[in-house]
């Protein structure tokens, strides 16, 4: 299952629970996200280290982050990216990652294979953990490579990001042609420069002193 198709799971099991993430029963999630329940069995032990979802058998139920997470999916990806990255702080996988990156730039698969070794599941369930870091904004990626914040951009990755000593900043005002920046609605616009607002306020470091 692909990660999109997971985020759209932990959306199925938002909207049955209600704001009172009730408990919902696995054939009502089966049913709504139109999975078989190996399926599902097969990303629920993720779900539940990540801290989407609360520990249980038969049935589902979103953690709050994980109702946070579901709810501004659709209506603020960018803050919705937070949500999963404060999450994340700490957990093994963050923790391995920013490791396995401490010395520069990676190819995607190969960060993946690191990430496996030695522990179970397919490789495919570890290039799927590599895209939901770079979903929350943990590790970032241009033309197959991975990079951690705060890592010198290879010049060699490719254009549509920001390379600089700081983190890398994947910007569409530099691969959107001027013509269809222009014609963009201006609620999209709005939106667009929201997501800017949001993104470059989680990447300034915080005050060292005070006055």
């Amino acid at each position: 299952m692909g990660t999109e198709k997971q985020m759209e799971l932990i959306a199925a099991i938002a909207d049955l629970g209600g704001e009172g993430r009730v408990p919902v029963e696995q054939d009502a999630v089966t049913r709504r996200a139109n999975l078989s329940p190996s399926t599902m069995s097969g990303v629920r032990a993720f779900f539940e280290q990540a801290g989407l979802i609360e520990p249980g058998r038969g049935t589902w139920a979103v953690t709050e982050a994980g109702l946070r997470f579901a709810r501004l999916r659709s209506v603020d990806s960018a803050r919705s990216r937070l949500v999963l990255r404060e999450l994340w702080r700490g957990q093994w996988f963050e923790q391995a990652a920013l490791d396995l990156l401490k010395d520069g730039p990676l190819e995607e698969g190969v960060l993946a294979g690191r990430l496996g070794e030695g522990l179970t599941g397919g490789r495919e369930r570890w290039i799927y953990l590599v895209e939901w870091l770079v979903h929350a904004l943990i590790v970032h990626r241009d033309n197959g490579l991975v990079a951690a914040p705060g890592t010198a951009w290879d010049a060699t990755a490719g254009s549509g990001g920001v390379r600089a000593d700081g983190p890398v900043i994947f910007d569409p005002l530099m691969t959107l042609p001027d013509e269809e920046l222009a014609a963009l609605p201006t609620d999209r616009f709005v939106a667009l420069m929201d997501t800017y607002r949001t993104l470059f306020t989680s990447l300034t470091p915080p005050p060292t002193g005070g006055a």
